[in-house]
């Protein structure tokens, strides 16, 4: 899985309430395998964006980690919406990966 150190807020209100909207769409990225869980991620109008997923409709529940998943996750897109920066020590083909939008 991942810390909740992992996540930042990038645009947007930096209060509690999107502090755990930035959590759920985290949650969410990385149950729909939109994330590895590795590095940062940052996430863009958090409260918004937990807005517009939970409008789109369930789409199925991940009881590996206890996540509802909603069909909106898969209309995210990776440098408007949120952006991975990986770790240090991640190696070339990681890295590579994260220079591509989705």
């Amino acid at each position: 899985m991942f810390e909740p150190d992992q996540i930042s807020i990038g645009r947007g209100r930096r209060d509690t309430e999107a502090w755990e909207a930035a959590l759920t769409v985290a949650r969410e990225l990385y149950a729909a395998g939109r994330w590895e869980g590795k590095g940062q991620l940052i996430v863009h109008f958090p409260t918004s964006l937990e807005r517009q997923l939970f409008a789109s409709g369930a789409e199925r529940f991940d009881y590996r980690i206890g996540v509802q998943i909603h069909s909106g996750i898969h209309r995210l897109r990776r440098g408007t919406d949120y952006e991975l920066e990986l770790a240090p020590e991640a190696s070339p083909d990681e890295w590579r990966q994260t220079q591509f939008f989705d």
